[in-house]
């Protein structure tokens, strides 16, 4: 028989709202919120089923390099929803965008969630999981949540220092915390792209091409802006190297990526960025349309079922989002979008 994952996808509200409405939670509101307040790095993620095998959790291992707000161990553990086990595949959303290597500022509070799981590391949730993780990028040491980003650690906690009243000296001051933020263009040749119109998460080529990009080793690697993001200028690594083609001095051929489990965004409407070895960041002389993001699970595309015995799937609003006259009509109007452009049955 072949193997097949089933995937569940979960719409988990709060702060009554939906997927699609994301409601501003500030730093002061998630520090209040937070009983710890940690600085530090995913290590390694397992997922696993509830006490009742219900749904699926994944249990983020992370190293604390620093404490903004309380103290806990050096190592411990976060639990968010969602997670792949048993051939099963459960994506929650909104969800903290995290994956091994993730590194940034967690929001935490005490696990309440029973887990099959016999580790005894002390267990934390995330304060509105997908705000409450703020995240920084590995070219330019910035910052980011859905809603903002921040120039380094040292602007992040100094909004979290004016609702604790701490002044904050970092454990390791020798580190570049404040980044290598050089965008580096002085080739007289233009970096253009194309085509200038392409679809994200359905193995679509973009090529790029200028001149002095150097070698594929290193930080060389090429960035979209984040479309989880209502930034205009965060912006996502590719997932890893397999997403480039190819790679010369004035070519760089890499397939755009969609959005994927733990709220990984993938590829949105804006400039593109070729990241040298050196680190240099050398955007694109103009931006590419994302026509429309699809999900997307390591790389393969998700095909869609006969749900509902009619060719498609039925949707069905919750009472407290149906009578949400604004979020209804922005629901809806995506809903539309998504049909136009893909031809999904819904």
């Amino acid at each position: 028989m072949k193997p097949y994952l089933l995937l569940i996808a979960v719409l988990n509200c709060f702060c009554s709202n939906a997927n699609c409405l994301l409601k501003r939670v500030g730093i002061d509101e998630k520090t209040r919120n937070s009983q710890i307040i940690i600085n530090g790095e995913v290590k390694s993620q397992v997922s696993y089923w509830n006490a009742e095998k219900t749904s699926i959790y994944t249990v983020n291992t992370v190293l604390v390099n620093d404490f903004l707000k309380g103290s806990t161990s050096s190592t411990i553990e976060i639990v968010i929803p969602g997670g792949e086990l048993d051939g099963k595949l459960i994506v929650v959303e909104p969800n903290a965008s995290m994956k091994v290597g993730s590194k940034g500022i967690f929001f935490l509070k005490d696990n309440t969630i029973a887990l099959n799981n016999a580790s005894k590391i002390k267990k934390y949730e995330i304060f509105s999981l997908a705000q409450g993780f703020i995240e920084e990028d590995k070219t330019t040491k910035k910052f980011k949540d859905p809603f903002d980003e921040y120039q380094n650690i040292s602007t992040v906690a100094g909004l979290i220092s004016n609702t604790t009243g701490i002044q904050y000296h970092f454990s390791n001051p020798s580190a570049n915390r404040e980044g290598n933020n050089n965008i580096s263009n002085s080739e007289t040749t233009p970096i253009t792209l194309s085509p200038m119109r392409i679809s994200a998460g359905t193995g679509s080529v973009l090529t790029i091409t200028g001149s002095g990009f150097g070698a594929r080793t290193g930080a060389a690697t090429v960035q979209f802006r984040d479309a989880n993001s209502t930034s205009t200028v965060a912006c996502v690594n590719i997932p890893d190297t397999s997403y480039i083609v190819s790679w010369t001095n004035t070519e760089i051929k890499v397939i755009v990526p969609g959005a994927s489990i733990m709220r990984q965004g993938g590829a949105g409407t804006g400039y593109v960025n070729v990241i040298h070895s050196s680190g240099s960041i050398m955007p694109s002389s103009v931006p590419v349309t994302i026509s429309y993001n699809q999900f997307e699970y390591k790389k393969r595309r998700v095909t869609l079922i006969n749900q509902n015995n009619l060719g498609g799937y039925t949707f069905t609003l919750n009472t407290d989002f149906n009578n949400n006259t604004s979020a209804k009509s922005t629901f809806i109007r995506a809903l539309d979008q998504w049909k136009c452009k893909t031809g999904v049955n819904v």
